[in-house]
């Protein structure tokens, strides 16, 4: 009854990872980024180091670590360019997208956009 949402599922956009969304609204995070087209062979502390000349990226107090997570492929466990970084200020993570975003990482053009979480 409620007309043309039929075939909108899980939003598409990031390389065919839309599937199997089944209707979950995606919302934008506050605090988090998604950036895509790292240099593959990034290591987490790589990334801490590059996006953390903007703001505090925050902790994960159980793994204490940064709250950084990089995308691998699911069958082959590869790295996939892909990751989000969650800073500690909303402002910070929306500076980082300002700053970020077309810019280069290690020689390699990046997107940086705010991440979408699950509602």
């Amino acid at each position: 009854r409620d007309g043309g949402s039929r075939g909108s599922y899980g939003g598409g956009g990031r390389d065919g990872g839309g599937y199997g969304g089944g209707g979950q609204e995606r919302v934008q995070s506050e605090d988090t980024i998604f950036v895509q087209g790292i240099p593959t062979d990034s290591t987490e502390e790589d990334i801490s180091q590059f996006f953390g000349s903007i703001g505090v990226i925050k902790m994960d107090k159980r793994a204490n670590k940064p709250k950084i997570f990089i995308y691998t492929d699911r069958n082959t466990g590869a790295p996939k360019g892909e990751c989000t970084v969650t800073y500690d200020d909303p402002i910070a993570a929306q500076s980082a997208v300002q700053w970020f975003n077309g810019n280069e990482m290690n020689g390699q053009s990046i997107k940086v956009s705010m991440a979408t979480v699950r509602a």
